[in-house]
Parts: C-alpha cells; structure tokens; sequence
C-alpha cells in the first residue's frame, strides 16, 4: 500500500509544481501587456525664469503738480516746471504737462494771472480728442515787473461722455524782494580820469 501511494504523491506534486509555474507565466504575461498599455509619466520640466517687468518711466519724472481749486472735474492732471529760477523783469519758461486719466473729446485751457505778471508764448490752446494716459505739453512765458508771490491760474475743460467738465489750477510764482533789491542795485560810477600836462605843454605857455 505505501510503495503504490508514493506515485500518486509525486504526480501531485508535478502537477502543482506545473500549476504554480503557468500562473507565474500568465502574471509575468498580464504584466507586460499592462506595462506596454500604461503611457510613460512624463518627467517635470524645470520652468524657466521670466524676466521681470520692465519699469515704465514716468516721463513728467521730476515736475511738480499743480493744485487744483476744486475735487471734482474734469479727468486731467496738471503738472508743471521752471525752466530756470524766476528773476525779476526776465522772462523764464513755464513748461505744462496735461496727464490724462481718461478719454477726452477735446481740451481747451487758458492762462490768466495778475497785472503784476505777464504771461507770453502758449496761453490758450485747444485740442482734440485725448486717450487715457495721454501727456499733452504746452509753454508759457512768464515775467514778473514787481516782486511778490503770485500765482498763474490755469483753466481747463474738458468735453467727454460725461458732458463739460472744468477744473481750475494754481501755479504759484515767486519773487523775493531780496533777489529784486539785488537786481535792482546800482552798479558804482567810474572814477574820473584826471589828465596832467606834460612838461613841454607848460614851457609853451
């Protein structure tokens, strides 16, 4: 009885050893098809550093603004420069920028300032439609006859979708009486030239 159990035992044995074989292959076989199957992962590309933002120059860097006598107007600002120090009775240039912060149809402005100055060059202008960032520049010349501190009022309006809309502005201009006694100093008389004879001229007489 045990001599004829031992075949049995190793045919079981085979068969299992079989069994477990072609399950192997089968897995081994299932996994390459899902391999070939799966898209690759693709690999993170480093990202390239974006230059920064270049800085947008102000180009009325360096002028003044000029105040305005009343919140509400039209949508321009007004900045303004000296092109050299005022003096008395010398005519200096008065540089206008308009700064548009919205469009416009058109633009007027004119100038105005007391008997004591007197306004030259650009004082009143008009132009048409203006977009929004838009700089518009203008030149005045201005003199003063008296010392004192004065100012040059600008009036602008403007036409747009909201209708006319109109702002005043006020540039002040200043004269020392220092700086016009100084101007005004006289400047000291030559000496007299005396003449002496000569000799010969006195032996003549």
């Amino acid at each position: 009885m045990i001599s004829s159990s031992r075949p049995i035992i190793a045919w079981i044995k085979i068969g299992a050893f079989t069994l477990v074989t072609c399950a192997s292959l089968f897995a081994a076989a299932c996994g390459s098809k899902e391999d070939a199957n799966t898209p690759p992962v693709a690999k993170p590309t480093a990202r390239k550093k974006l230059p920064p933002p270049k800085k947008v120059e102000d180009p009325t860097a360096g002028m003044a603004l000029a105040a305005a006598m009343s919140r509400r107007g039209p949508p321009v600002d007004l900045k303004y420069d000296f092109a050299a120090k005022p003096e008395l009775g010398k005519p200096v240039e008065l540089e206008l920028a308009f700064v548009f912060s919205a469009d416009a149809k058109s633009t007027t402005f004119a100038s105005s300032a007391p008997p004591e100055l007197k306004i030259g060059g650009e004082s009143a202008a008009r132009w048409s439609a203006s977009k929004t960032g838009q700089i518009e520049r203008r030149q005045l010349l201005v003199t003063a006859e008296q010392p004192g501190i004065y100012y040059v009022t600008i009036n602008v309006a403007t036409d747009s979708d909201d209708g006319e809309q109109k702002r005043v502005f006020a540039i002040p201009f200043v004269i020392s009486s220092a700086e016009a006694a100084q101007d005004a100093k006289p400047t000291a008389a030559p000496a007299p030239t005396v003449t002496v004879p000569s000799s010969s001229t006195q032996s003549a007489k």
